[in-house]
């Protein structure tokens, strides 16, 4: 199953218990295109945004999932002034988009002191690659 909508709003919390919700666009196949990006650019997968020079559109995976996952976490770690700031500097979503699919994103990711090193091996994982493709992450 891919959820395709993996982010901080869609996780619950009942008592000490997360869990994940919505569950509108889950889907057993592939399929091209992901959720709304409003807000949550960085956690779209370099192949889910497509090639913009060929108009090739973006295919979702399981892969996918594993990277917005790995986004919110770095989220939900830093908190969302400090995710704001991160990415305030860039000119425009097409600015982050770019870094997405050149594969250099999560190396401009900045940490706050109090997050260990485990945490950001465990973000930077399913958000690293080299060229638009899910195939050097992990499988969930």
């Amino acid at each position: 199953m891919v959820h395709r909508d993996i982010k901080p709003g869609n996780i619950l919390r009942h008592g000490r218990a997360y869990k994940l919700g919505d569950f509108g666009l889950v889907s057993d196949t592939l399929l091209l295109g992901y959720a709304s990006a409003d807000g949550y650019l960085c956690h779209l997968a370099p192949e889910v945004l497509g090639n913009p020079a060929t108009s090739t559109p973006g295919v979702t995976s399981c892969k996918t999932d594993v990277w917005a996952m790995g986004m919110t976490v770095y989220r939900l770690l830093s908190g969302h002034p400090w995710y704001l700031r991160n990415f305030a500097g860039l000119a425009s979503p097409n600015d982050i988009r770019q870094m997405i699919i050149d594969g250099g994103f999560c190396h401009t990711l900045a940490w706050l002191p109090h997050v260990p090193e485990p945490w950001r091996k465990f973000v930077r994982r399913p958000c690293t690659t080299t060229r638009p493709t899910a195939s050097r992450r992990p499988s969930p």
